[in-house]
């Protein structure tokens, strides 16, 4: 069982890593909406709208991913995350 917890910590942290990594080639939808909505202007306030809808969206995805994790987590294990979280903000 711990393993099985570990394993989904693990791929839920490549998967958020993954997301945010400058070489990849294929964009996430939500990096994807957010440079096809810049590339439509060139007025700054529009583009910095662009940019937080997309943050928005990142953390909507981020508290969903922490919601799954919570629903296979034991109590201790899902606070000890929480805490690794916050302690990278």
């Amino acid at each position: 069982m711990f393993m099985k917890k570990l394993f989904l910590i693990f791929i839920s942290l490549i998967f958020l890593s993954c997301c945010y990594s400058t070489a990849q080639t294929t964009l996430h939808p939500i990096d994807k909406a957010e440079q096809d909505c810049i590339s439509k202007t060139s007025d700054t306030q529009v583009m910095n709208q662009c940019s937080i809808t997309a943050q928005k969206e990142w953390e909507k995805e981020i508290k969903k991913t922490l919601s799954e994790l919570k629903s296979v987590l034991d109590k201790e294990s899902y606070k000890s995350l929480i805490n690794s979280q916050n302690s990278k903000v």
